[in-house]
Parts: structure tokens; C-alpha cells; sequence
């Protein structure tokens, strides 16, 4: 099905036009630009449309083949990620068995300058909590945050003050927290 709504074959043979200039996308069927922002031997970033982002990790795995690590993540405005990994034949594989889970809970923590009554109160904002999940391909790492959807300007200076990042990184079995 997704090989019907990207051309994957024409933006494949604009990036061996050998124009440097020349953007590596093509118009999807829904008429937005789908577009290959990087492509290495072990690492691939995709702008499927303004709002959907694909980033692809090969994984050396110890005593075995390749996993490959693909963060989807959805900008509507803000956004939001899924995580999943599969064999290189694309078959689905259990992600609780590659990633040490990352909770919403451990991506904000009260400030000792801010009072407990006003950070539970700011707290209630973060529900639903959006994570955000950025691959950074040089690290073989991940790095999990929070979107702050639909908050006021001085809502989320607010919450910024108190909200965290969590890395975890490839260990070769498994994404540990670091």
C-alpha cells in the first residue's frame, strides 16, 4: 500500500541524478511532497509529508542480523513518536525486547524552586502526554521528550521549566537509559 502513495522508485533515481542541488523528493498521492532528507549506509530520514517524519537506525546485533530501529513520528501540530523495530525482511519484532521503556512519568520532575501545589497543577496539562522520540544516528541513540500540545505561551514556559529529556543508547542487544 505505501509503495501506491510514494513514488519511491522516482525519488530513488533523483538521488542517483547526480545534481547535488537537486532535492531528493517526489509528490505523493495525496499531492504533498514526500521527501529522502538523509540517506547513509545504516541510517535513513524521511519527510513523508509536512506533518509525517520516518527515521530508520540498522542496529549491529550481537550474535545475530541486523534489527532495524524505525521512529515514526506525527507533527499536528505537535509531535508525536512510535517506536518499532523489525528484522531487515520487515518483520515486526516485540520492541519491550529493544528498548528500555521510557515513561511519560520520567520526562518532567518538580524543581526545588517551584511549589508542589503549583507543579501538580501544571502537571494536569502534560494529560494526554505526547512523546517525542528523535534518533541521533551518530550516537546510535535515541533521546525521549514531551510535546506540550495546545498550551498557552505562559503555560508552556511554565512547563519547560520542569520538563526533561531521557537519552538511551545502543548497546548492541538493546536501547539502555543512560
Amino acid at each position: 500500500m505505501c509503495a501506491k502513495l510514494v513514488d519511491y522508485h522516482q525519488l530513488m533515481q533523483k538521488g542517483r541524478s547526480g545534481d547535488e542541488a537537486a532535492p531528493l523528493e517526489v509528490v505523493n498521492a495525496f499531492g504533498e511532497k514526500t521527501r529522502l532528507d538523509t540517506l547513509v549506509a545504516d541510517y535513513a530520514s524521511l519527510s513523508l509529508s509536512d506533518v509525517m517524519r520516518v527515521q530508520m537506525l540498522a542496529l549491529p546485533v550481537e550474535q545475530a542480523d541486523t534489527v532495524v530501529c524505525m521512529v515514526k513520528t506525527y507533527r499536528a501540530p505537535e509531535p508525536e513518536s512510535v517506536v518499532d523495530f523489525f528484522t531487515t525482511d520487515w518483520r515486526r519484532l516485540d520492541t519491550a525486547r529493544f528498548l528500555d521503556t521510557v515513561s511519560p512519568t520520567e520526562l518532567y520532575a518538580r524543581p526545588d524552586t517551584m511549589a508542589v501545589e503549583r507543579y501538580a497543577e501544571l502537571v494536569k496539562y502534560i494529560d494526554p502526554a505526547m512523546v517525542h522520540v528523535h534518533v541521533i544516528p551518530q550516537e546510535s541513540s535515541l533521546v525521549f521528550s514531551l510535546a506540550t500540545p495546545m498550551l498557552s505561551r505562559d503555560d508552556i514556559k511554565c512547563i519547560n521549566a520542569f520538563l526533561l529529556q531521557r537519552k538511551v543508547k545502543w548497546d548492541g542487544r538493546i536501547f539502555k537509559k543512560i
